[in-house]
């Protein structure tokens, strides 16, 4: 009786023990973020945004420069950043970006 008691908690104990165990991974995103600020009333429309002097994409110009919105990813490391209002250049930069940085573009 006893050495089948023994059995049964032995394979219990194995039966546990051998279980495969779930592990998530999940780690910070490797890249940055931009958010732009200005004058709202000078930049009614949105703004045209260049990365690298690669394709553009449209950012709305901010105020409110308490509430933190990660608005557009952009890779980590140099980038050259430029940005159009009607087709006037109104920023143009060289800057690094870190990994989970948010790069606030002030607006003149």
């Amino acid at each position: 009786m006893k050495k089948t008691v023994f059995l049964l908690i032995l394979s219990i104990i194995v039966g546990i023990g051998c279980t495969k165990v779930k592990t998530s991974t999940s780690g910070i995103e490797n890249n940055g973020y931009l958010v732009f600020y200005g004058d709202v009333s000078k930049y009614k429309d949105e703004v045209e945004v260049k990365i690298d002097g690669k394709d553009a994409f449209k950012a709305t110009v901010r105020k409110d420069k308490k509430k933190i919105i990660k608005d557009f990813k952009i890779d980590k490391g140099q980038h050259s950043i430029s940005v159009l209002y009607k087709n006037k250049e109104v920023y143009s930069q060289q800057l690094f970006i870190s990994i989970q940085e948010l790069k606030k573009i002030y607006l003149p």
